[in-house]
């Protein structure tokens, strides 16, 4: 079986943070696969082996601290690095209390309270952390500090991919459901009642010009992308690897594709990447698409046609 230098394992003591790492790595792009049995790891080797489709290239896998030893000790015929997540006992008792759920020792029946899962599961940790494994203590890291300790060792390169997603639609067609913000452009002069321009799109040169030309459209424009500046930096601050802006108009075919069309040559430019102000190193993918405009195009050219021939 070939070596798979891109397997990584998250384990430690439970809530000292095997939850965030494993997101943190999912944004990266990696296959997060949480708490898989030990008797199935044979059958995910020969996976990662034999997929030609290169989904399994980077694989992170969660393991409980309870069956790391039966994981160290499998037969594996791949490469590895292992993450140990460790925290003081006091800073993991207020983080159950906090986040209200209950140890997996406890929920098991295995042992009576919080208290005795950490020292349970404190002893096996000591019994197995090693000095080839990357050790980290997460009493006092929030995510961003997490990631840079991670860093620090040199091992593991965080680059995140974050998509921002301009999106046009219609009202007439409804919202659309997985926009983060949505701007209502109905108020700029609409071109549907310009006939020479009603079966024309936002993407024809003439309909951007009339939009364009809307001495609304200046004013909104420069309103909105301050506030979308401020909108967008914030959000890749918070590690988010998606944002979806949503532009909407009546049908969708004419106002909205224009500003959304705008938005994204605003911010797939290299001025807007070279003004980021983060701590991380990102790849910025910044994508537009037009919901319903072919949609509304065509119900308008039946109209047109119904209107003919009456």
């Amino acid at each position: 079986m070939e070596n798979n230098q891109n397997v990584i394992v998250v384990t430690g003591m439970s809530g000292a943070g095997k939850t965030t790492v494993l997101s943190i790595f999912e944004d990266m792009g990696y296959v997060v696969i949480d708490n898989l049995p030990v008797e199935l790891l044979e059958d995910l080797a020969e996976l990662i082996n034999d997929d030609k489709t290169k989904y399994y290239d980077k694989v992170v896998l969660g393991i409980n601290i309870m069956d790391l030893s039966q994981f160290l000790e499998s037969q594996m015929n791949f490469d590895y690095k292992v993450i140990m997540l460790n925290c003081r006992e006091d800073e993991l008792l207020k983080r159950y209390k906090y986040n209200r759920r209950v140890h997996p020792l406890v929920k098991h029946s295995l042992v009576n309270s919080e208290v005795d899962a950490i020292r349970a599961e404190r002893d096996v940790y000591n019994q197995i952390v090693n000095p080839e494994f990357i050790e980290i203590d997460t009493t006092h890291l929030n995510k961003n500090q997490l990631i840079k300790e991670i860093e620090i060792h040199r091992e593991i390169e965080f680059n995140f991919n974050v998509t921002i997603s301009f999106q046009s639609f219609g009202y007439r067609f409804g919202i659309p459901i997985d926009a983060d913000y949505i701007f209502d452009v109905r108020f700029l002069d609409n071109p549907y009642w310009n006939e020479t321009l009603r079966e024309k799109t936002g993407l024809d040169e003439d309909v951007k010009n009339a939009v364009k030309a809307d001495p609304k459209t200046e004013r909104f424009l420069y309103a909105l992308v301050s506030l979308l500046d401020n909108v967008i930096d914030g959000s890749l601050n918070m590690d988010r690897s998606t944002l979806t802006i949503a532009i909407g108009c009546t049908g969708g075919q004419h106002r909205s594709v224009v500003i959304a069309d705008y938005l994204h040559g605003h911010y797939a430019s290299e001025k807007f990447h070279s003004i980021i102000n983060i701590d991380k190193e990102i790849d910025l993918n910044v994508t537009v698409s037009h919901r319903d405009l072919e949609r509304n195009l065509e119900s308008v050219k039946e109209e047109e046609k119904a209107k003919a021939k009456a």
